[in-house]
């Protein structure tokens, strides 16, 4: 194979995380461990040379599954010095993949959690920006409305399903993004007085609409935890009544969202999130628990503070976390996650919203 030589060219912000990652961890390595360190976990109670060893082989085993796979020629690296030989090594391989990989995809040293250190390819679904904010408000408004019992039962399968299975957050949950966003501007209200100069009745107006949205969360949460919706899911589809082009287009997507759930019974969005929400370091990533959620929206004085407050948070971050999908190279079988999953259900999840908002 060709002997590495020569200067590296100037690293990308992902590879410096990279090599920074590697570093990191060399260091960690040559630390002394106190005994309550030790016991979290055995490997690391295994010599440091044993330890570099043992990462090192299982690294290079990742690396040449991961070439053979896309028929690429690695260069040579393990004369140097760890962990320089691994980050050369994936500096090389991601510089030799960037013909291989699409748009959404990019290379990550997927562990280095002491069991095994492995390569894999990220596939990455891009959010374009996007806020994914399931309304209950009209859901609420059906139950009144004896001719639209089938389509109310039926978007009940659907929420259930988003709730129960894939997981997105309910504003009446506590230690929600909305739920705390809700709690913020009743304190702010209740006893810091009146928001931005507005007068009492505004306030009064806010505190009537926020009891209002509280009563129509706990009544539409207690309707979609109810796991009997996904169990008539399917009657509910074989039963279903097309009266109009709203109910032809929930029924197209309602299908299609139950097939999603066969093919893939125990995925949840939050499987693919790339950050930890109590990390202190992701003040600046607008993070999915933030933009997935469902909400109660009507006009007035309630929905326009909260807009605002959300609008002005958001322009805040400078990043937005995407979910994430990893086929990881581990020396066995390619374990390959549902890329699939995602691009399927963010683009069901997309035309339900937009049929929601625009009836």
């Amino acid at each position: 194979m060709q002997q590495h030589t020569g200067i590296i060219p100037k690293l990308s912000q992902k590879q410096t995380q990279l090599f920074r990652q590697l570093g990191d961890f060399s260091e960690w390595i040559r630390q002394p461990k106190d005994h309550s360190e030790i016991q979290k976990d055995q490997r690391k109670s295994v010599p440091q040379s044993e330890l570099i060893k043992q990462i090192e082989k299982d690294f290079y085993t990742s690396l040449n599954q991961m070439a053979a796979h896309y028929q690429i020629a690695p260069i040579e690296t393990k004369k140097l010095p760890f962990p320089n030989n691994l980050g050369v090594a994936c500096w090389d391989m991601e510089n030799k993949l960037k013909s291989y990989l699409k748009e959404e995809q990019e290379l990550h040293l997927i562990t280095l959690d002491w069991e095994q250190t492995s390569l894999g390819v990220a596939n990455s679904y891009k959010t374009e920006s996007s806020t994914y904010y399931v309304p209950i408000y009209s859901l609420f408004e059906m139950q009144k409305q004896k001719e639209n019992k089938q389509t109310k039962d039926l978007l009940y399968s659907v929420y259930t399903y988003l709730y129960r299975v894939v997981g997105i957050p309910f504003y009446r949950d506590e230690d929600t993004y909305l739920s705390y966003m809700h709690e913020m501007l009743k304190v702010w209200l209740e006893e810091d007085g009146i928001i931005c100069g507005e007068d009492e009745e505004y306030k009064k107006n806010i505190l009537s609409e926020m009891a209002k949205v509280e009563y129509i969360g706990d009544v539409i949460l207690k309707k979609i935890n109810n796991e009997n919706n996904l169990s008539f899911w399917k009657t509910r589809l074989d039963r279903f009544y097309i009266k109009n082009d709203f109910d032809k287009d929930l029924y197209s997507i309602a299908e299609k969202m139950y097939n999603l759930w066969q093919e893939y019974p125990n995925e949840y969005i939050f499987k693919y999130a790339q950050i930890d929400v109590n990390d202190d370091d992701v003040n600046d990533v607008l993070t999915m628990d933030k933009y997935l959620s469902f909400y109660c929206s009507f006009e007035g004085c309630l929905n326009e503070q909260i807009n605002e407050m959300l609008n002005q948070e958001f322009g805040e971050y400078a990043e937005m976390e995407n979910p994430v999908s990893y086929d990881v190279f581990n020396g066995k079988t390619i374990e390959k996650c549902n890329f699939d999953f995602l691009y399927r259900f963010f683009t069901l999840l997309t035309e339900l919203l937009s049929l929601l908002f625009n009836n």
